[in-house]
């Protein structure tokens, strides 16, 4: 991948860009040109000037430039595939007609199928930034690879007894109902999303040998990384970290939380003894209890600080405990 000419298409949430921003400030320090195509929104999260050195970006709107509710993800996964397609295509089209450097490869994170079809029309090569682990992937794999029966039908919501359910997939070791993801056991799935997974399971068993960069690495997930054998998986985490020798490429965050917030809070844990901070932070999905929900939110508001760099917070010597929904971005970066 040395010295190409990327196109990196992430969606919106920061489990997305986060280690897209930081695969092309690798791509960069290889000295390889990249362009990053995102949302307007997204890019109103970002702190432009701590974006790596020489990266290009180029916006389009998704129909929701100030954000969007749990309640709109439907709709917003709809009009980012429609928009996001036309965007996609205009600047692939925009590129050929003024004859600038060909785009040598288009890398995409999850649930963003559509991609591959746009890429495939232009005659570009893709590789997927798989941003969750690789038994995540290989889960997938299985579930649409028939054991989505067994799996639906030993979990149901309503039966308490089902949570003792086990499921024994190949090349991994026994898993709990619980260790699947979500979208996999409960009635709310999301149909939109298990689709958009089962649509690029499938891209990727027709395309040949397509490049699947897994923000993982081998001793971590050794037996995952090697239990389906008909995919190019290839281990290139933790996305935090750069090649030796890069270091001055890399920033811990490319999101904004300003300076002077960010100055406050390290001053504050600087003042608290080794191990004692409570860390607590979740994803997008999350689900909690109104009860749970209101006694994080008070003790949150409490502490009336803003949006930090979790890097920086898990690194400090204060930190003794991490409350998390166990994201792949957050397992990593513990780690």
């Amino acid at each position: 991948m040395k010295h190409g000419n990327f196109l990196l298409v992430s969606q919106s949430p920061t489990s997305h860009l986060n280690p897209t921003l930081h695969f092309a400030s690798t791509l960069l320090s290889l000295g390889s040109k990249v362009t990053l195509l995102l949302t307007n929104h997204a890019l109103k999260n970002i702190s432009e000037d701590q974006l790596p050195s020489g990266l290009s970006l180029s916006t389009f709107s998704d129909g929701f430039d100030n954000g969007f509710t749990y309640s709109d993800l439907q709709l917003w996964f709809v009009e980012f595939e429609r928009l996001g397609r036309a965007a996609l295509v205009n600047l692939l089209s925009s590129s050929s007609k003024q004859g600038l450097l060909p785009i040598t490869c288009i890398v995409n994170t999850l649930l963003i199928p559509w991609v591959a079809q746009v890429a495939r029309e232009f005659h570009v090569s893709t590789a997927i930034l798989w941003t969750q682990s690789v038994a995540v992937f290989d889960v997938y794999y299985y579930y649409f690879n028939g054991y989505s029966g067994v799996i639906r039908n030993g979990y149901k919501e309503d039966d308490s007894n089902s949570l003792s359910f086990n499921i024994s997939l190949p090349g991994l070791p026994l898993m709990n109902v619980l260790d699947l993801p979500s979208f996999m056991v409960s009635d709310d799935h999301h149909g939109l999303i298990i689709k958009s997974f089962e649509e690029k399971i499938q891209i990727l068993k027709e395309e040949d040998n397509v490049p699947i960069l897994v923000n993982s690495f081998d001793a971590l997930e050794h037996d995952a990384l090697s239990a389906i054998g008909t995919f190019n998986l290839i281990p290139i985490g933790p996305s935090v970290l750069l090649p030796l020798g890069c270091e001055k490429q890399r920033n811990i965050s490319y999101f904004q939380d300003g300076q002077q917030a960010q100055e406050d809070y390290i001053k504050w844990l600087n003042s608290k003894p080794d191990s004692s901070v409570v860390y607590i932070a979740f994803g997008s999905f999350s689900k909690l209890s109104k009860e749970q929900t209101k006694e994080m939110v008070g003790a949150l508001l409490e502490c009336s600080y803003p949006w930090c760099s979790q890097v920086e917070v898990l690194s400090h010597r204060a930190v003794g405990c991490f409350v998390t929904h166990c994201g792949w971005n957050s397992t990593i970066e513990f780690l």
